[in-house]
């Protein structure tokens, strides 16, 4: 069973229309993020992964557009690199803040001028426990967007794992103990919310 959680949020209006799709992996976010990227009026950026390059502190992978998440997006919008990296280079220099980078690099992909823009953002355990989810309001320093959480049950999602043959990250071996320790990290992360 999957479950939409979407937290309302009274501190600060979302601007610009801006949300995050968010779940862990083998939840549904792949598909209804491509469902709400067909709608006439929404952009939902398949898994940009500029926020954990922020998270981690990868800044220098702003700029490796061959880097396989970002290539996607470029790609699949259309995007010159050039554009993109003009975009990327003004925020390294401390020109943009990371809100203002954000809110324009998911704007480039917004061709059909769509009112709602945002992205899809897996929050595996690994991102969770490194403060994924504060990390997101913090980006936005007090422009907070919408925040959509799709969950799905634990036996659904090692179902799913066994179907695929490996456990994430790096496709680790599927053991009953690494499943074990995944669906107990899982349900923590879950609860937490």
């Amino acid at each position: 069973m999957t479950s939409i959680r979407s937290r309302p949020n009274h501190s600060a209006p979302a601007r610009d229309g801006l949300f995050y799709l968010l779940g862990f992996q083998r939840s549904g976010t792949t598909l209804l993020a491509s469902w709400l990227d067909r709608h006439p009026d929404i952009v939902c950026v398949e898994e940009p992964e500029l926020c954990k390059d922020l998270l981690y502190r990868r800044k220098e992978l702003l700029l490796d557009t061959s880097q396989d998440s970002l290539r996607k997006m470029l790609d699949y919008y259309h995007i010159p690199d050039e554009i993109y990296l003009t975009l990327a280079r003004r925020y390294l220099e401390g020109k943009l803040t990371q809100d203002r980078f954000l809110r324009q690099a998911y704007q480039l992909c917004n061709r059909k001028s769509a009112t709602c823009v945002g992205a899809k953002e897996v929050c595996d355990v690994s991102a969770f426990k490194h403060g994924f989810l504060p990390s997101l309001f913090d980006y936005h320093q007090g422009t907070i967007p919408k925040f959509i959480f799709l969950e799905r049950d634990i036996q659904g999602v090692v179902a799913s794992f066994n179907k695929l043959g490996f456990y994430p990250p790096n496709k680790r071996l599927l053991t009953r103990k690494n499943l074990r320790r995944f669906a107990s990290d899982y349900v923590k992360c879950i609860n937490s919310l």
